[in-house]
């Protein structure tokens, strides 16, 4: 189990990194622009996506984690739906922050203002989902499988 969960900000940046060409390609299609350099960008999404699931991973779903075990034995839906539902945390909370933002200052948040629309939205859910259900897959390859019929 420590080792599916040590691992998993190196599964989340190496996925981030393996999905910028996507990821470029929609941006270039909903805001017009991409990036000059493939490397120059796709480096760094990679580091902050790895930073930011060492935050899910900690803070969520270690403990997340803990809870279902003590609450009976890991299943692999339960793994894959919580992969979805955690990958998708750090997009949730930038728009949060986002529109807090724009609330402070009288500005009223709408979906076109927060994520370029209905498309944007649509966009960062299913990379949040896609990496989120990536990772957990991971997870359960390298060590959920083997807490499946323990308990805490």
């Amino acid at each position: 189990m420590g080792r599916g969960l040590m691992a998993q900000p190196f599964v989340a940046a190496a996925l981030a990194f393996a999905l910028f060409p996507l990821i470029d390609y929609t941006g270039r299609l909903l805001y017009g622009g991409g990036s000059s350099d493939f490397l120059d960008a796709a480096i760094p999404f990679a580091i902050l996506t790895g930073v930011a699931a060492s935050f899910v991973t900690g803070g969520l779903a270690y403990p997340l984690l803990t809870w279902l075990l003590k609450r009976g034995p890991l299943t692999l839906s339960t793994t894959l739906i919580g992969g979805v539902v955690l990958g998708n945390v750090p997009a949730g909370l930038i728009l949060l922050a986002l529109a807090a933002w724009r609330v402070n200052r009288g500005e009223t948040p709408t979906l076109a203002t927060l994520t370029y629309g209905p498309a944007g939205l649509l966009r960062n859910v299913a990379l949040g989902s896609v990496l989120g259900l990536l990772s957990a897959a991971v997870f359960w390859w390298i060590g959920g499988r083997h807490v499946s019929h323990k308990r805490a």
